[in-house]
C-alpha cells in the first residue's frame, strides 16, 4: 500500500489529471459541485506545477484576451449580472487549458498516461452503450440515469473519446484491430441513437485519419471521389427513401423547427449588436421576442417551455457580436493553422490532439451539452480545453514569464476557487429549493437572497429569484414589497413568460389597472399564441 501512495505522489501531476478525467465521465453527482471539482483540480495542478517557470504561448494569450472580452461585457450587456458567472466558468476552462498545457509541456511522458487512460473509459463506456442498446435497455429512466439522462450528451462524448484511440500509435495487429471495431460499434450506437452531430464528427475523424495516413495528392483523390459516390448517391430516389425513413432523419425533422428558431433567435440578436454582442450570459434576456407559434414544443396550452441555445458557434455571435466573434473564430482556428505549418513529426505526434479538437469543435455546432454554461460543465469541454492546452505546449513557442506571474496566478486561482465555492453552494441551495416550489410548499427566503444572482441561481432554478421573492410577498399579503419585486424582475427579464403570466395573477387578484393586465396579456399572446390563460 505505501509503494502505491509513493508512485501516485511521483506521478502526481499525472494522478490529478486522471482523477478529474474519470469524475467528469461518472453520470452522476451534482452538477454544480463539477465547478467546484474543476477549480479544486486547477488549483492543485498550480499548486503541484508552482516551481516550473509558466510560459505563455499564442493560444494562452487568445483565451486570456477572450476572458477579458467577456468580462468587459458588462460595460454594455442589458443585464451586466449574468455576465459574471459564465464570465468566471471561461476563466476556468482558461485557467485548466493552460495549466494542463503546462504540465505537459514540462513532462512528456503525460500525454501518452492521459491518452491511456482515456481509452480505457472510452472501451468502459462503449460497451455499457453497446450491450444496453442491444439489450433493449436504452430508453429506460434508470439506463439513462447510468449514461447521464441524455442520448446526445453521452453518444458525443464517445466520438470525443475515440481519437484518442484512433490516433494510438502502435503496430500491434491488435490493437489495429480495437480501432477499426471500435469505430464500427461507435457508428452502430449513433445510428441506433440518431446522433446526427456525432456521426458528423465521427465522419471528419475518419477524413482526419486518411488524411495523415495518405500524401495531399492521393487525399484529394479520395475526397473527389466520395464527393462524386455522394452526389450519385442522394440523387437516386431509393437513397432518399432509406435515408428519409431514418432515426436521425426523424430526429432532424422534429427537431429542426425549434432549432431554426433559436439560431434565429441568435442571428437576431447579432443583427441588432453587429459589433459588440449582447453581452456574455444575456442571450436570455433577449431570446424569446418572437412569437414561437410555430413550433409545436414550444407553443403548448398549459406549460410554458424554454429551450437554451444548441450551436455555441451563433451564441458567440449574439453574445460577443463581430469583435468577439473574431477573437473566438481564432481560438477554433488557432490549432489548425500552427498545426498545418509545424514539422511532420510534430503534426505525428499531435494527430490526436487535433481530432479530439476537431471533434469538439464539431459538437458544439450541434449540441449545448458539449461546452458549457451555468447549467453544466460537460466531459467533453474538458477534453477540449485540455486538447486545446496541449497543443499549445506542443506546437507553438512559448515566451517564459518571471516568478511574479506565479504569484499573479495564485492569486487568480485563489479567487477562481473562492468563487466556485460559493457557485457550488448557492446552486446546491437553490436545487434543494426546486422540489419546494413545484410542490407549492413554503421556503426560506433568506436562503435565495439577491447576492445569488451573481452566481447565475436564477438561470439554475429556470425561474428568476426576484419572481420567488415576489411569489413570497404576495403569499404573505405584502402586495407593495410583491409588486416592487415584480417589477424589478419584469425589468431584468422583460420577455420571460414565467414572470409575465405571474405578474398578470397578481394584479388579477390585487384588482389592479386593467389597462397593464391587458398589456401583459398582449405580449404574452404575442409570443405564444396557443397559451391558455386562467
Amino acid at each position: 500500500m505505501y509503494g502505491v501512495f509513493t508512485y501516485l505522489w511521483q506521478n502526481r501531476i499525472a494522478t490529478v489529471l486522471i482523477a478529474m478525467l474519470v469524475l467528469f465521465s461518472l453520470p452522476v453527482g451534482y452538477d454544480e459541485l463539477k465547478y467546484v471539482v474543476l477549480a479544486i483540480g486547477v488549483g492543485v495542478l498550480a499548486i503541484f506545477n508552482y516551481k516550473n517557470a509558466i510560459g505563455l504561448s499564442l493560444s494562452g494569450v487568445s483565451l486570456l484576451v477572450l476572458c477579458g472580452y467577456s468580462f468587459l461585457s458588462m460595460k454594455w450587456a442589458y443585464d451586466p449580472v449574468r455576465v459574471v458567472p459564465d464570465s468566471f466558468i471561461l476563466l476556468l476552462a482558461a485557467s485548466w487549458a493552460i495549466l494542463t498545457g503546462e504540465c505537459i509541456r514540462h513532462d512528456n511522458s503525460l500525454l501518452l498516461k492521459i491518452q491511456r487512460s482515456l481509452i480505457i473509459i472510452f472501451g468502459v463506456l462503449l460497451g455499457l452503450h453497446f450491450v444496453g442498446l442491444h439489450l433493449d435497455m436504452a430508453f429506460t429512466r434508470d439506463w439513462h440515469h447510468l449514461l447521464a439522462k441524455n442520448k446526445n450528451y453521452t453518444v458525443s462524448y464517445l466520438t470525443i473519446l475515440y481519437p484518442f484511440l484512433l490516433f494510438y500509435n502502435s503496430k500491434s495487429q491488435f490493437v489495429r484491430f480495437l480501432k477499426l471495431a471500435s469505430g464500427f460499434l461507435l457508428l452502430n450506437v449513433i445510428i441506433i441513437l440518431g446522433v446526427r452531430g456525432a456521426l458528423v464528427a465521427l465522419a471528419l475523424l475518419i477524413v482526419f485519419k486518411i488524411y495523415t495516413l495518405w500524401n495531399r495528392r492521393v487525399f484529394l483523390y479520395f475526397l473527389a471521389s466520395v464527393g462524386l459516390f455522394g452526389a450519385v448517391s442522394f440523387g437516386n430516389s431509393e437513397f432518399k427513401k432509406i435515408a428519409a425513413s431514418s432515426k436521425i432523419y426523424q430526429d432532424y425533422h422534429s427537431e429542426y423547427p425549434s432549432r431554426k428558431y433559436l439560431n434565429e433567435s441568435s442571428f437576431s440578436q447579432f443583427k441588432t449588436h453587429p459589433l459588440l454582442g449582447v453581452g456574455v450570459g444575456n442571450w436570455w434576456v433577449h431570446a424569446y421576442q418572437k412569437s414561437v407559434s410555430n413550433i409545436d414544443l414550444l407553443n403548448q396550452e398549459k406549460d410554458v417551455v424554454r429551450l437554451g441555445p444548441h450551436t455555441w458557434q451563433t451564441l458567440v455571435l449574439a453574445e460577443y457580436g463581430g469583435i468577439g466573434g473574431v477573437l473566438w473564430l481564432g481560438f477554433f482556428m488557432l490549432p489548425f493553422i500552427f498545426y498545418l505549418k509545424s514539422s511532420y513529426q510534430k503534426r505525428r505526434s499531435t494527430n490526436l490532439l487535433i481530432g479530439a479538437w476537431l471533434a469538439f469543435i464539431t459538437l458544439c455546432g450541434f449540441y449545448a451539452t458539449s461546452h458549457f454554461s451555468i447549467f453544466f460543465f460537460s466531459a467533453i469541454a474538458l477534453i477540449g480545453f485540455l486538447s486545446f492546452g496541449a497543443l499549445g505546449a506542443s506546437l507553438l513557442e512559448h515566451k517564459v514569464m518571471g516568478k511574479y506571474v506565479n504569484v499573479i496566478g495564485a492569486v487568480f486561482i485563489s479567487i477562481l476557487s473562492v468563487y466556485f465555492v460559493l457557485f457550488g453552494m448557492s446552486r446546491y441551495q437553490a436545487n434543494k429549493i426546486s422540489p419546494n416550489l413545484k410542490a407549492k410548499k413554503s421556503i426560506d427566503l433568506n436562503s435565495l437572497n439577491k447576492s445569488q444572482e451573481w452566481f447565475g441561481v436564477d438561470e439554475s432554478l429556470s425561474t428568476p429569484i426576484g419572481l420567488i421573492r415576489a411569489q413570497y410577498y404576495w403569499k404573505e399579503n405584502e402586495t407593495s414589497l410583491a409588486k416592487n419585486e415584480f417589477e424589478a424582475t419584469l425589468l431584468r427579464n422583460p420577455y420571460n413568460a414565467n414572470v409575465l403570466i405571474s405578474y398578470r395573477d397578481f394584479l388579477i387578484e390585487t384588482d389592479r389597472d386593467n389597462s397593464e393586465i391587458q398589456d401583459i396579456e398582449q405580449r404574452l399572446m404575442q409570443q405564444q399564441p396557443n397559451l391558455r390563460l386562467k
